[in-house]
């Protein structure tokens, strides 16, 4: 039998001649974890011995430090038992108390070696069981149980957990799933979000709170400017119980009622109460105590049934304050009781110019003001200038008990490498001066590691901490690491636990993981964070973590879980998901439907196994089979791209083709565009390229080809340099010559190409000029193209540059005949205004557009201010039938619910389905993906009975934009019959700088929104640097089968004498 421990406690002096008794000469080693101490006694030399003596215990606490595993000192069959006790006694000394714990067994018996996975735990050191593919809870604190590696169960975590198999214990792929009622199931990769209502439109900065009982959740706009200009406010949604879905209900908007410009109310952490009655945030910019000192805002409401939106908050300051402290600049933390609440001042001077400090006002109860309670300043007795102490904000257990903050310049570990502090007292009778902080560091931290500048947060329980290094070199240069420290008790000290350093497995050099916003679960084992602008979930086991990715989560700010960390809320400026959303795990992961028996988009077959088609259409569902659809792409996966590359046989340098977009017929047999600085007729007097085919099999590439031009063309006339228009079956062609001085300089004029039959050569006609009677200098009719409706009977023009009703606002004309006899030079156009037109307003400054029937004309003006300087909009003039004239119409104006200036909506055009039930039109400077991404709005409404403006549009971006791609910028195109939308992003990179791609939605019946199909990206195979692929937008087919796009910069012909690339399925 292995002898039984004995357990030395440091309650006794030991003599100087005690420790020399004990210690011996080399070779005698002191060593941890399972070798053993095996010294001979010497006499004498007390004072050399005690130098060993403490150098063994440095020794050991250096190596303490640096291991993963708590330690034990062991030492077998030692007559000299005063060794052990003399190492407590200096490890004691030394702040190792709790540890390291000394187990010695009794002199006389025979020596051997203890496993070195064997530990020992509880007060008597009794040896902990073999763990398998686990680790024992350990130390004096510990219990003996064995915590399993994922996968893994039983007792001595030798058997596999539920859904996990084989000697490995790998997890289950594809099995029949079970579905149970009740909590949550855990969050998957595939779960999708749920947009919560957001009717005051406000941006959501990051920051979110959610009270312990879930029954209130809050979050941070700070760019709000209700009260002045970036002066901030809350969204607060609050439900009465849990059975009320969060997206149901309506959120309040709260706000400083002395709020000013650049207040920031919202910017850092906001905090609830755990009964959700008490809110806290801080608007770190308020000029309370001096400009930009900053304060804490509190709303304290009675009960439940109180509104937020009726209770006046309390305003705190630091009665110290000066002039740039930031107070709050990090957010605040309020205890769950609500009694206690603390914030930072991190540019606060008390230690040195921009040290900081934390500020924590206490109460002792509910009826009590914070107000009335001055608050107590804490400090880093080691702080010095520009340390921050507080920048990435403050944290409270939920007891109150416990406080962190950081100063992520601190450089204990080199310059700038950063520390947490810890506060931590008995109980709440404590003041919280009195303590003296516990300082955590990395311990290979480095210089600009950046510890605690972000992700700084304490569980509810209080024992586990998370504090973001955003600058160390985790798995790449300045990739980021977030660093955990989990303690088993709360009498153990931080300061004696080795931290876990977590990374993002898919990180990269400057990605600066941990920067943002991070939460905790109330045990702290789910940490969730930013990682790539995705949600990443770290389910924490032991010293080990899975790393999780939320796919449908890009492009958020912010994150907070559910104290269980079975629901989780995201906060996002950007994205699909802009707004708050939340995350619930209803059914088992790639399951949905109410009973759990559906399978969600993307996943097919009785095992809702995942698609996978590239460029295509899943057969999805739990009847699917998985197999493609393919769009404009070929194979099993459809990975390869269907196109061919379209350009003018007699094409230039410097033509353009295409830079206006391209058309193409409803049948898909004819395409056309515009070279508008061809020199045919004279220098940039502009051309019509024709490709027709007999048929849907043949070729475009083998196609007939002919060039259009005006016969009374002139220099400068730019003919083609907008939108070609088209009849459905090609036999009506349109195009603008806005600089034609027919009716002054730059009046405009636009020309029309009929033909009896496809069998008669458009070439062949002679085209008709059409004028506004009324035309004048600088209208530029026709600059950004015609629209035709599909019988070729209703064509539509602007005049961007008219000064009617008054200067530059614009126009738009129609020209509508009876019949394909009638000759549209016969026919007086009538103009169309905006009545609430500005000036320079620019009306159909971009493509307009009709539908196929005639009946719905949309027409962008991008420079409307509505939303903000240039933010844009669609006027739509709407009838029910042709005999009633648009100018009886009040249109109906038409703008993006969450524009903003410069966002430019229509600068591209807009486009109708043939039914005009189906509108799109693009922001291209939008920045719901980051900025200048741009992004697509579509408004479908139910019947041709229905307005528009009763349409909420649905915004359909770029899931793989980057800044200034410009998704948009062409405008975009919705086929005929409204089932497939196209839009171009000219200066994404894929191909090379500026190379351009399309980006296509395609749905299977209209009932079913954009939104919730998958996008696929397009690129010319050929596609190289500067091409600006799809610049002026694109042309669909009626049913979307054929797309056409413009690289207008290809060099094929010469240096941008322009190409067409065209997509078929």
């Amino acid at each position: 039998m292995e002898p039984a421990p004995m357990v030395y406690r440091a309650q006794e002096r030991v003599s100087a001649w005690q420790v020399g008794q004990a210690i011996t000469a080399p070779p005698a080693r002191l060593a941890i974890l399972g070798f053993n101490v095996s010294p001979a006694p010497v006499v004498g030399e007390e004072s050399a011995m005690m130098e060993k003596m403490e150098a063994a215990a440095y020794a050991t606490k250096a190596m303490v430090a640096n291991t993963a595993t708590p330690v034990i000192l062991v030492t077998l069959g030692l007559p000299a038992q005063h060794v052990l006790l003399a190492v407590t006694m200096v490890l004691v000394t030394m702040g190792m108390l709790g540890r390291v714990f000394v187990c010695v067994t009794l002199a006389g018996q025979a020596q051997r070696a203890i496993p070195a996975h064997r530990a020992f735990f509880g007060s008597n050191c009794t040896a902990c069981p073999s763990c398998g593919s686990g680790v024992c809870v350990d130390g004096l604190a510990g219990n003996g149980t064995c915590i399993c590696d994922r996968g893994w169960g039983g007792a001595g975590c030798d058997a596999c957990a539920a859904n996990y198999f084989g000697s490995t214990c790998s997890v289950c792929v594809g099995c029949s799933l079970s579905v149970t009622s009740g909590a949550p199931h855990e969050l998957a990769t595939t779960t999708l979000p749920v947009n919560l209502q957001n009717p005051d439109n406000l941006v959501f900065t990051g920051s979110l709170a959610l009270s312990s009982n879930e029954l209130v959740l809050a979050a941070g706009a700070s760019t709000d400017g209700e009260k002045g200009k970036k002066s901030g406010a809350l969204s607060v949604w609050q439900r009465a119980d849990v059975s009320i879905d969060f997206d149901t209900v309506t959120p309040i908007k709260l706000v400083d009622p002395d709020g000013a410009s650049y207040d920031s109310l919202g910017l850092g952490y906001i905090s609830l109460s755990s009964d959700g009655l008490i809110l806290a945030a801080a608007s770190n910019g308020d000029s309370e105590m001096g400009s930009s000192s900053g304060s804490i805002l509190v709303w304290q409401r009675d009960s439940v049934s109180v509104n937020f939106s009726t209770v006046t908050p309390i305003k705190l300051v630091d009665p110290d304050g000066a002039k740039t402290d930031n107070l709050g600049g990090g957010g605040v933390s309020l205890s769950g009781s609500g009694l206690v609440l603390a914030a930072s001042s991190f540019f606060d001077d008390d230690m040195g110019k921009d040290s900081g400090s934390v500020l924590v006002w206490q109460r002792s109860n509910l009826s009590s003001n914070f107000n009335a309670m001055p608050p107590v300043k804490l400090l880093d007795a080691e702080g010095r200038s520009y340390h921050k102490l507080g920048w990435g904000g403050v944290s409270l257990s939920a007891d109150g008990l416990v406080l962190v903050a950081a100063s992520h310049s601190d450089s204990k570990k080199g310059s700038s490498s950063g520390s947490v502090l810890v506060w931590q007292r008995p109980s709440l009778s404590t003041n919280l001066s009195t303590i003296i902080p516990v300082k955590l560091v990395d311990p290979n931290g480095a210089s600009y590691d950046y510890l605690g500048v972000g992700s700084l947060r304490i569980s509810a329980n209080g024992l586990v901490i998370s504090a973001g290094a955003t600058a160390k070199d985790g798995i790449a240069y300045n990739s980021g690491a977030i660093l955990v420290w989990m303690r088993t008790n709360m009498q153990e000290s931080f300061n004696n636990v080795t931290p876990i350093v977590l990374v993002d497995p898919h990180g990269w050099a400057s990605q600066n993981f941990g920067s943002g916003f991070a939460d905790l679960s109330s045990n702290g084992a789910f940490l969730t964070a930013v990682a790539n602008q995705y949600v990443v979930i770290l389910t924490i086991e032991g010293r080990f973590a899975s790393f999780k990715r939320l796919e449908y989560s890009y492009r958020t700010a912010g994150v907070i879980l559910s104290p269980s960390g079975g629901v989780l809320f995201t906060a996002a400026q950007y994205g699909v998901h802009r707004g708050v959303a939340m995350f619930q795990q209803a059914c088992p992961a790639r399951w949905t439907g109410s009973a759990c028996d559906e399978c969600q988009k993307g996943f097919f077959g009785p095992s809702c196994s995942p698609c996978t088609c590239e460029h295509g259409v899943c057969a999805d569902g739990v009847t699917g089979n998985g197999s493609c659809n393919c769009v404009y792409s070929t194979g099993s996966k459809c990975e390869t791209i269907k196109s061919i590359k379209l350009v003018d046989p007699d094409g230039h340098d410097d033509d353009y083709l295409g830079r206006g977009g391209v058309t193409v017929s409803s049948n898909g047999l004819v395409l056309a565009a515009g070279a508008y600085e061809d020199d045919n007729e004279g220098s940039s007097s502009g051309s019509i390229v024709v490709w027709e085919r007999p048929d849907l099999l043949t070729d475009f590439a083998n196609s007939t080809v002919v060039k259009l031009v005006d016969p009374d063309g002139a220099s400068s006339d730019y003919l083609g340099y907008g939108r070609v228009g088209m009849s459905s079956d090609g036999l009506v062609l349109a195009a603008g010559s806005h600089q034609d001085d027919n009716e002054g300089s730059n009046s405009g004029s636009v020309l029309v190409w009929q033909r009896s039959s496809t069998s008669v050569s458009l070439d062949s006609v002679t085209p008709v000029k059409l004028m506004d009677p009324n035309g004048a200098v600088g209208d530029n009719l026709g600059y950004a193209g015609v629209s035709v409706s599909a019988d070729g009977l209703v064509l539509a023009a602007a005049s961007y540059g008219s000064d009617v009703p008054m200067g530059s606002a614009g126009a738009a004309l129609i020209w509508q005949r009876a019949s394909a006899s009638v000759d549209f030079s016969t026919v007086t156009p009538t103009k169309l205004y905006d009545p609430d037109a500005a000036v320079s307003d620019n009306l159909g400054y971009s493509t307009l557009s009709l539908s196929g029937n005639g009946l719905v004309l949309a027409v962008p003006t991008y420079m409307d201010d509505d939303k903000g300087s240039n933010s844009g909009s669609v006027s739509v003039w709407q009838r029910t039938a042709l005999s009633i004239p648009f100018t009886s119409v009040t249109p109906v104006k038409l703008v993006d619910p969450n524009g903003q200036s410069s966002y430019n909506l229509g600068k591209g055009g807009v486009s109708l389905s043939f039914d005009g039930l189906v509108l799109v039109a693009a922001s291209y400077a939008a920045a719901y993906m980051g900025s200048s991404t741009g992004a697509v709005l579509v408004w479908q409404r139910p019947n041709a009975g229905s307005n528009f403006s009763t349409t909420i549009p649905i915004v359909l971006v770029d899931e793989d934009a980057y800044n200034s791609d410009n998704l948009g910028n062409g405008g975009a195109c919705v086929s005929s019959d409204g089932l497939v939308i196209a839009s171009a992003s000219h200066a994404d990179d894929d191909k090379g700088l500026n190379s351009g791609s399309v980006i296509v939605w395609k749905r299977s019946d209209t009932g079913t929104p954009f939104n919730e199909v998958p996008s696929m990206k397009y690129t010319d195979s050929d596609g190289a640097s500067n091409d600006y692929l799809g610049f002026g937008g694109v042309g669909l087919s009626s049913d979307g089968a054929v797309l056409a796009a413009a690289a207008h910069a290809d060099t094929i012909m010469g240096p941008n004498s322009g190409s067409i690339v065209v997509f078929e399925s």
